[in-house]
């Protein structure tokens, strides 16, 4: 009878063990089962000189058929089997390592499996008894046995004190910004940056432009065409004492008309200015620069026209003989006067914002005369000579724009108040030129008593002020095309 072996827990794995010994003429009888027979339904077959020992321990597990080879006998007493540790058998084979040799430790054996050594024995396993270091199973049930097994429940608790120490500090060791940001400066980390915040502006009030412009008084200077020279109607337009001609029809009073300027609005424009006359004076009266100080906010200027003498430039294409090309030959004149004027201009654009410099100061430029379809009549003036005085009034026009845009490029650089704008009127009387049906512009006027053309010849009309008066009320509301900087 096989006594009872060894309490299994269920993290053990169970280990085979087959116990010989070493009488050779002993034999179970034929037929007969054992106890481990028995309790198996198997049947040990008889062999030659073999011996299975049941109170041996545990040779063979319940399934498993043990047959003894001839000849070969297990030792007594040693209490252990070949187990299957380096190879795998697949069910239903044999592995067979070489004559006297071991099956190594560690493999693990199928279920189904037998293992057969070098002695001569072989072991089937069952499912129940692949619970090794080789098996799944084993893995997962075994090692915690093992460990409570080996260092009780307080090294478990330790290594699970451990782990969560290790989760704790390989982040702050493999990731150094984890690091860094924990502990600050110092430790291997970059010195921290700390940039200042920006504090909302908190400046003054977005306003319109045309606010900007309101704000202060409003101020007109320049020539004829700003004095309102062509559209003489009244008897105080032809005073001869009104020697600058400034008439009741020029478009400041439009201007001024349209806006509340909160400190007023003043007229200083005079017939026949020059640039130089803006800074000098003219006709007895104070130079025009003197009329603006820090309370004007809004300047409006037409200048250049006479520096560059085109009123005796008409004249010569006027008084010609007919088909000469005495008009086009003042072209050289006129390239001379206008370098003059590309020079004097941002003079005085900048005594303009050195007087007034939180002024808006419109600049207008000027229209052109001829429709460019027809010759005049009366006025001696060809086709060609239209096209060619057109051309002069757009290369002038083109001058006072670039010295505007310098000008105001050199405010919004310094991030000063103010502007300096232009106002393109060179298109502003198209389908109303000289010779029309409803023009804007006065053709030669001739005094016949003096046998001179009047002054009102080439200005515009009084519906011609009309369309620049337009033109400055439409740039006032519309700006100078950027942000206008606050007061200082």
């Amino acid at each position: 009878m096989t006594g009872p072996g060894p309490e299994l827990g269920p993290d053990d794995t169970p280990e085979p063990r087959i116990e010989t010994t070493p009488e050779p003429a002993t034999t179970a009888p034929p037929n007969t089962a054992t106890a481990e027979q028995a309790a198996a339904g198997t049947t040990a077959q008889p062999g030659v000189g073999t011996t299975v020992r049941p109170d041996a321990g545990t040779a063979a597990q319940a399934g498993a058929a043990v047959q003894p080879g001839a000849g070969a006998a297990a030792q007594p007493g040693t209490g252990t089997v070949e187990q299957a540790a380096g190879t795998t058998a697949q069910p239903g084979t044999t592995a067979q390592p070489g004559a006297g040799t071991a099956v190594q430790a560690g493999a693990a054996a199928q279920p189904g499996a037998a293992v057969r050594s070098g002695t001569g024995v072989t072991v089937v396993l069952e499912p129940d008894d692949v619970v090794g270091r080789g098996s799944v199973r084993g893995l997962v049930t075994g090692l915690p046995g093992r460990a409570r097994e080996r260092f009780g429940d307080r090294g478990v608790a330790l290594g699970v004190l451990l782990g969560l120490v290790l989760m704790m500090v390989v982040p702050l060791v493999a990731l150094p910004a984890v690091r860094c940001e924990t502990f600050g400066d110092g430790n291997g980390c970059r010195p921290r940056v700390h940039e200042p915040r920006a504090e909302p502006v908190r400046g003054a009030p977005q306003v319109s432009p045309a606010q900007v412009a309101v704000q202060g008084a409003y101020v007109a200077l320049g020539d004829s065409y700003s004095a309102g020279v062509g559209a003489d109607l009244t008897a105080a337009d032809l005073n001869p004492l009104n020697r600058c001609h400034r008439t009741g029809q020029a478009y400041y009073h439009a201007v001024a008309k349209s806006f509340g300027f909160a400190r007023g609005s003043a007229f200083w424009a005079c017939s026949g200015a020059t640039t130089g006359d803006v800074m000098q004076g003219k006709s007895g009266e104070p130079p025009q620069i003197g009329r603006i100080d820090q309370n004007t906010s809004l300047v409006t200027i037409s200048i250049g026209g006479n520096d560059v003498g085109f009123s005796k430039v008409l004249a010569g294409c006027v008084i010609k003989l007919p088909w000469s090309k005495g008009c086009q030959d003042q072209g050289r004149g006129i390239a001379d006067r206008m370098a003059g004027l590309r020079r004097d201009l941002p003079t005085v654009l900048r005594e303009i914002r050195a007087r007034a410099p939180q002024a808006r100061v419109i600049v207008l430029g000027y229209p052109r005369a001829f429709k460019e379809t027809s010759g005049t009549d009366g006025d001696n003036i060809s086709v060609a000579d239209q096209q060619w005085l057109n051309a002069r009034a757009r290369d002038l026009n083109e001058l006072i724009r670039q010295a505007v845009t310098e000008a105001d490029a050199h405010i919004a650089g310094a991030r000063a108040p103010g502007s300096v704008e232009f106002v393109d009127a060179y298109s502003a009387f198209a389908g109303h030129e000289v010779g029309t049906a409803d023009p804007y512009m006065n053709g030669l006027a001739v005094n016949l008593a003096a046998l001179a053309p009047e002054s009102r010849s080439y200005h515009p009309t009084a519906n011609g002020y009309k369309a620049l008066a337009r033109l400055f009320v439409d740039q006032i509301n519309r700006g100078p095309g950027r942000p206008l900087n606050p007061p200082r």
